[in-house]
């Protein structure tokens, strides 16, 4: 493919050539031809200037613009007065198909890449219509993960109360003495820890529900592996 360089080279060439042959033509002419021609010229020179100045941008087009324009005067010169410039209409051709190939050349080019780009879009924004900055999302986390710990630790708390409520002594009278019984148990402790506590305790208020381990006696505690506390009496 032929670079930037050389191409605007080339352009430039095969314009200004044209544009001496223009002025020869305006030259023999008279009257309202002469009026046409000289303004024909003056957009021809605009262009020209419009191309070299913004020839990475949209320099091209104005090269595309300048030869359609050229070759449309040399046909239009063919049919009102009878003349057929050849060579002018071919090097206007050559320019014209020139530009126009390197044109579509380009805007495919485009077109590639935005399509590249809105799929590079369309893979990193998954199935959301909208792409969040990622600081929303951690305050988002954030603010449900200390919800939930808030939710539970109103439950925790709740089922501790349940329990130590329902943690009452029952008697049974009977004729040789009273026996007591204690639901769900006299003494509590915790399954990753080898003391236990009277329920009353503070030790044992901290015992989250799960991990509770309730103990009818000294005796049951003692055989499981767990030793009293300082609250135990």
């Amino acid at each position: 493919m032929i670079g930037k360089k050389t191409k605007l080279l080339i352009q430039t060439l095969l314009i200004l050539l044209l544009l001496l042959a223009e002025v020869i033509i305006v030259r023999n002419l008279n009257g309202w031809a002469l009026g046409l021609e000289l303004f024909g010229l003056l957009v021809l020179v605009t262009l020209f200037l419009i191309g070299i100045v913004n020839y990475y941008s949209r320099g091209e087009r104005a090269f595309f613009l300048f030869f359609l324009l050229f070759l449309s005067n040399v046909v239009l010169l063919w049919l009102f007065r009878g003349k057929l410039y050849v060579i002018l209409l071919f090097l206007a051709l050559c320019g014209l198909l020139f530009s126009f190939f390197e044109t579509s050349a380009k805007q495919k080019v485009q077109q590639e890449e935005q399509r590249e780009k809105l799929t590079d879009k369309l893979k990193y924004s998954g199935p959301y219509s909208e792409v969040f900055p990622a600081t929303e999302i951690i305050h988002e986390t954030e603010e449900k993960s200390v919800e939930n710990d808030k939710d539970y630790l109103d439950l925790t708390n709740t089922e501790q109360n349940k329990t130590e409520g329902k943690t009452t002594e029952r008697t049974v009278s009977a004729k040789k003495g009273v026996k007591k019984v204690f639901s769900p148990g006299k003494y509590v402790a915790s399954k990753f820890g080898n003391t236990y506590h009277e329920p009353k305790c503070e030790w044992a208020k901290r015992i989250k529900s799960y991990k509770q381990v309730w103990l009818e006696s000294k005796e049951i505690a003692w055989e499981k592996g767990f030793k009293a506390h300082k609250c135990v009496n």
